[in-house]
Order: structure tokens, then C-alpha cells, then sequence
């Protein structure tokens, strides 16, 4: 197993003697330390076209998926001089994907996981200064929506939201019977907002609030966090806490899916004094810790919770830098940036520990913590 970075320090230092240069060292920011080990590790993962690419995921290989992803991460904090030409030649080939592949007329086609690669290049390309180019890609998430114009009915819950379909989704023949590749999430569904917000379109991404609200444990009988989905106790991580009836059951709330509907409110354009908002934060006031991954999780979804602990850890980090600045605030910001260092590799890389939700391909572990890092 690969020795973490907090070990190699420690050790390090003891068998030197703790010399003048192992001083040196740990008088520096370890949070900086900590990105510019993993820019390190970015920049050698980098191939020569600019583009990231999986070397164990053939899904990720083409550098559609992961370019996108790892550009935005980059591009969320201050990037050290000596890593801006590693983000020119992303910024480079994403402007030429973005040239060949989003302006023809079914875009969606060419891309694998085509609404995550259109939200992060539609942000990366905001956040380097091409609002042209990102609203080519938000034109494209636009086209993925659930809509009345696919033939769903406006009062449908669905419909505003965006599910995992690679397709503009239809709605199922038969009534009742959901795929879940067209079942709206809350996950994807944050994807879209923001890529929206990020391209100026929150009046866009509000005809998606009112799904983001029936995913929050909100109400008399909530305790104000946010699940994944209505009524799927299997894609629900946290799964589901039965009572006895006529009390119906109710999805667990988690940490990672509260994040995601706090910022979803957000980029719909809900004020922090909205109660759902205010309730949300209870719910981690109470239930977060650091890199923890909050919630009441049953020891059978264990390997759901570790699945998504730099996803959460971005997520968290982004929520934290949105509070009014507290005590409790910053002691979460301390305790997420301790629990990522502590993470960390010799090589600079993260690397989660199942493969459910990829985390374990350390360009998508490495790309959330980096972003984690820089929202401090």
C-alpha cells in the first residue's frame, strides 16, 4: 500500500533528526504544500495533446470526461506560476473539443457522460474567460433537461430537473415505470444549475428548483437535509429508515446530497435566509465533520459513504465558503483540510479506496480534492 503524505513527513523528519531543512518544511502552509503536490502529480499525468486521460477506466480514456473535470478543479484557486502552462495546453484542447464537437447539431452524441462534460467545460471555460465557448456547452445541457417539450407534462416533479440520460430524455411509455438513466437526480441536477449560473442563466436554472425541493427532508417530519432521488432506496447511498406504518419510510439525508442542494439553491438564486437553506445548514452544523462524510449511515452502506468522500469533500468545501464566517466554520474548514492532507499520497495524488463512483482513478479523487483545497 502506498505510504500517505502525513507519514512520509513523519517518519521522514523522525530518521533526519528533525534537521534544519525538515523544519523548514513544516514551517510551510501544508494546505499549499498539499496542492502543489498534486498539481506535481497533474502535471505528470498530463499527455502532450493537454488532455487527462484514465489509465484504468476505458470510459475515461478519450479525455472528454476527465479534462473537463480536472480544468475546472485547476482553475478554482490561485494556480503557481510554474503550472500555468499545464493549464494553457488544457485550456487548448478543450477550446478545440469544444470547436469540433459542440457545434454540430447533436452534440450530446460525441461525448461519453455528455451532461458532466458539458457542465465542467462550460465552468472552465467561464472561468478562463471564454463565455462564448461555455455557452455553447450550457446550449447543450439546456437540450438534456426534462421538458415539456419531450412530451413530459409540466406538472410533472421531473420536469425542469436533469437525470443521467445521455439522450434529450423521453418520458417512459408505460406510466409508473422510471429507468433509471431518465429518473431526475440531484446530483446531475447541480451539475446543470451551475453550469447555467456559471453562464449567466439563473432564470434558466430556476425551472429546476422545484425538484431540487422535493429531494430535501423538509417539513414538519424533516430534519432538513437533501437525499439523491424520490423513491429509490437503492441509489439513495444512505438508504432509507423504515417506521411503523401508516408512517410512510423516509430516505436518509447525506452529507454529500445536502451540499449539492445547498449550492443547487444557490445557483437557482435562494437567498441563505430562505428557511430550506437555513434548515440545510442545521443539518450539517449537526451532522458534519471534516472529511467525514455526514449522515446517519447504516453499517451496510458503509461502502457507499467512503465511495464519495472527495466528491463530498469539494462539495463541503464549497458550501463552507458561502457561510457567514463562525467558529463552527472555520473549525470545519481546519478539520477538511487536516482529513484531505491526511489522505494524500507520496505521489501527490488522492485515491479513494472502492471503486463505486470512480473515486478510485486518482485524476477524479485528485481533481475534488484540489478543489477542496482551494475553496479554504
Amino acid at each position: 500500500m502506498n505510504q500517505t503524505r502525513r507519514e512520509f513527513l513523519r517518519f521522514g523528519a523522525v530518521a533526519s533528526g528533525l534537521a534544519l531543512t525538515g523544519w523548514a518544511t513544516l514551517r510551510r502552509d501544508p494546505r499549499e504544500e498539499a496542492r502543489q503536490a498534486g498539481f506535481r502529480f497533474l502535471q505528470r499525468q498530463q499527455k502532450a495533446s493537454g488532455a487527462w486521460s484514465s489509465s484504468q477506466y476505458p470510459i475515461f480514456q478519450s479525455g472528454e470526461v476527465l479534462t473537463p473535470l480536472v480544468l475546472w478543479a485547476i482553475s478554482s484557486g490561485p494556480v503557481p506560476g510554474e503550472f500555468a502552462a499545464m493549464r494553457k495546453r488544457a485550456l487548448q484542447w478543450l477550446e478545440g473539443r469544444t470547436d469540433l464537437v459542440v457545434q454540430q447539431p447533436e452534440p450530446w452524441a460525441k461525448v461519453p457522460y455528455p451532461l458532466f462534460t458539458a457542465s465542467y467545460a462550460a465552468r472552465a471555460l467561464a472561468a478562463n474567460g471564454d463565455p462564448e465557448r461555455a455557452a455553447l456547452w450550457a446550449d447543450s445541457i439546456e437540450q438534456l433537461r426534462i421538458r415539456p417539450e419531450l412530451g413530459w407534462s409540466p406538472t410533472d416533479p421531473a420536469c425542469g430537473a436533469w437525470s443521467d440520460s445521455a439522450l434529450p430524455p423521453r418520458p417512459p411509455a408505460a406510466p409508473g415505470l422510471m429507468p433509471d438513466m431518465i429518473a431526475p437526480n440531484l446530483s446531475v441536477t447541480l451539475l446543470a444549475v451551475q453550469a447555467l449560473q456559471a453562464t449567466g442563466r439563473t432564470a434558466q436554472a430556476k425551472a429546476a428548483l422545484h425538484f431540487i425541493e422535493t429531494c430535501q427532508n423538509y417539513g414538519t417530519e424533516g430534519d432538513g437535509g437533501f437525499f439523491f432521488t424520490p423513491g429509490d432506496p437503492i441509489r439513495n447511498k444512505a438508504g432509507v429508515v423504515h417506521r411503523e406504518p401508516p408512517t410512510p419510510d423516509q430516505i436518509r439525508s447525506y452529507g454529500s446530497t445536502t451540499c449539492d442542494g445547498l449550492l443547487a439553491l444557490q445557483a437557482c438564486g435562494i437567498s441563505p435566509e430562505a428557511p430550506r437553506w437555513k434548515a440545510a445548514v442545521a443539518w450539517l452544523e449537526r451532522q458534519a465533520d471534516g472529511l467525514q462524510h455526514g449522515g446517519d449511515w447504516p453499517a451496510e452502506r458503509g461502502g457507499g459513504r467512503e465511495s464519495l468522500v472527495f466528491y463530498q469533500a469539494q462539495a463541503f468545501a464549497a458550501v463552507l465558503a458561502r457561510l457567514t464566517p463562525s467558529p463552527w466554520v472555520r473549525q470545519q474548514k481546519e478539520k477538511l483540510a487536516a482529513g484531505l492532507i491526511s489522505r494524500q499520497e507520496t505521489s501527490g495524488a488522492w485515491m479513494g479506496a472502492t471503486p463505486d463512483s470512480c473515486e478510485d482513478e486518482p485524476l477524479i479523487a485528485t481533481a475534488f480534492a484540489l478543489r477542496a483545497l482551494s475553496q479554504g
